[in-house]
């Protein structure tokens, strides 16, 4: 992982590297020409996929939706490093202002470092 500030924001990146010497014309290696190739978008996507697979086989070990809501928070603060996911669930009822309030929270697992919530909203 080579960390790069782009547009003013860190970011982890990923790299393939060649190596190859640069001769004089008696064989002696007089340099190193290093070719990059940025690899960044397959390797996280081989991360989301191991994740997605992983939270597949979780989840389709139980048929209790409190478990099932349980263990996805779990693996996703994991995932995203964390320290709470939830989630909200809530009826818009037309006399509320605005009609997108979210209610209560259903459930909340402790990971690592950030906050982040998801909202299912149902009409009624």
């Amino acid at each position: 992982m080579l960390p790069m500030v782009r547009s003013g924001t860190r970011h982890e990146t990923y790299w393939n590297y060649s190596f190859s010497p640069i001769r004089e014309a008696d064989g002696r290696i007089v340099g190193i020409l290093n070719q990059g190739h940025e690899v960044t978008d397959r390797v996280l996507g081989e991360r989301r996929d191991r994740f997605l697979l992983g939270l597949s086989d979780r989840l389709r070990r139980s048929s209790d939706a409190r478990a099932i809501i349980e263990a996805a928070q779990e693996a996703l603060g994991n995932y995203l490093n964390a320290n709470r996911v939830g989630s909200a669930r809530s009826t818009i009822r037309p006399d509320i202002s605005p009609p997108n309030a979210i209610g209560p929270t259903d459930a909340c697992h402790r990971g690592r470092a950030r906050m982040i919530w998801q909202a299912s909203v149902q009409r009624c």
